[in-house]
């Protein structure tokens, strides 16, 4: 048991706070392991601020790694730097929902 950030007290995972994804697989069932864990920390120490928010004109930290070709289509790209972009969370929800082209850092 522990306890969660809204205050509940849970075996494993707070559905109110984490969600079961839409997709019912894991993290590592979708092939984010000890490598891409690695690969994402690179990204984000190589590019701290998400660049759609600079181009607003915000300096705003990048949590997120986007996958400009997306898995689904390109697997083999997976891992590669050139195909990974640093986002903020609003920028990569966005991205993600709207499918907004995106170009390599």
């Amino acid at each position: 048991m522990r306890l969660c950030k809204c205050g509940a007290i849970v075996e494993r995972r707070c559905l109110a706070c984490y969600p079961m994804p839409k997709h019912g697989k894991t993290t590592a069932q979708r092939g984010y392991d000890w490598k891409w864990t690695k690969l994402s920390r690179t990204v984000r120490n190589e590019q701290p601020l998400c660049p759609m928010c600079e181009s607003e004109g915000l300096a705003v930290a990048a949590t997120e790694v986007h996958h400009i070709k997306p898995i689904k289509q390109r697997p083999d790209l997976r891992l590669v730097r050139e195909n990974l972009i640093a986002l903020c969370a609003r920028h990569h929800a966005e991205v993600e929902r709207d499918g907004v082209p995106m170009t390599g850092g």
